[in-house]
């Protein structure tokens, strides 16, 4: 099986899996805050936003480059393989300042484990087979939201079939060597990283991320006539300016959800896998492209795992 079907596979385990998913009691999210690099970073920024911004969200070298910035007393450390070298230097200092840590992790073993007080394991069914995250990413975040408390009450294989329906819309979209930018504001503003990187690692594409005030700034003076936006919508984005956007000549998808902030938020998720699993299928993609990148892989993992 190549790391396309594997994605394919992981995506369609998120069906039942997610329904009876086992998640962690709730603490309180003025005493806790998350850490983490990558898929783990935007699922404790998710976490952030829907706690109303009482909770925080780091990255392993926010921590290491300036401890005096925690405040709180429980620590969230997220890394599904648990042996980001960052991430462990983040727990030990932490430790060093009597914070209670808990490793958010797919792999109990791990370096990240072993130094943390306590471990929130995730158990979903994965093929085994290196491919870009998904349900991985999704099990990560209803754990962390569970943490503070914000539970979907809603079917989830329900949400999956919407969500899979309305990435049908976007089937017309031709995914090609071009850059492609993600906006949104608010809860939804961490899928946009959470996009920008999947185009990276399935394509290896050009891709960013911005609010879109920040986007009408000075990123929208980069773009060129062939660049794609993808605008993540909802409930969030009725603001009547905006219409100078989506009447500006540019290659856009709007990606725009109804329903409580929660269902807007995975649907959303689901949405931009489906569309990245479609566009793959159709370029007639056999491995995700970090994959095959040897050079650049070798580079990451160096950065990554070794000291």
């Amino acid at each position: 099986m190549n790391s396309i079907e594997a994605m394919e596979k992981e995506i369609e385990f998120q069906k039942t899996f997610l329904t009876k998913i086992s998640l962690p009691k709730s603490v309180k999210p003025e005493s806790c805050f998350f850490v983490g690099n990558g898929d783990s970073f935007v699922a404790g920024l998710i976490a952030y936003y829907a706690s109303d911004s009482i909770t925080r969200c780091y990255t392993p070298y926010d921590i290491i480059s300036n401890p005096k910035i925690v405040q709180t007393d429980h620590a969230f450390l997220i890394s599904i393989s648990g042996n980001i070298r960052s991430s462990v230097n983040a727990a030990r200092i932490l430790k060093e300042k009597s914070i209670q840590t808990t490793a958010i992790t797919a792999n109990r073993k791990s370096n990240l484990a072993k130094v943390c007080d306590n471990i929130l394991e995730l158990q979903y069914p994965s093929i085994g087979i290196s491919t870009a995250g998904t349900i991985g990413f999704t099990s990560t975040t209803l754990t962390c939201l569970a943490l503070i408390g914000r539970n979907l009450n809603k079917d989830i294989s329900k949400i999956y079939d919407k969500a899979k329906k309305i990435s049908k819309q976007f089937n017309s979209i031709i995914f090609k060597d071009r850059f492609y930018i993600f906006l949104a504001e608010s809860m939804l503003y961490p899928l946009c990283i959470y996009g920008s990187l999947k185009i990276n690692e399935i394509f290896g594409y050009r891709s960013g991320f911005y609010h879109i005030d920040e986007f009408a700034h000075a990123p929208l003076f980069g773009i060129k006539s062939n660049d794609y936006l993808f605008i993540l919508g909802g409930n969030s984005l009725k603001r009547p300016e905006l219409k100078h956007l989506l009447n500006g000549g540019l290659n856009i998808a709007m990606i725009d959800i109804k329903g409580n902030p929660l269902e807007v938020l995975l649907t959303s998720i689901f949405i931009e896998q489906f569309i990245f699993l479609y566009q793959a299928k159709r370029n007639n993609l056999k491995e995700c492209h970090f994959l095959k990148n040897k050079k650049y892989l070798k580079i990451s993992s160096n950065l990554i795992y070794c000291n």
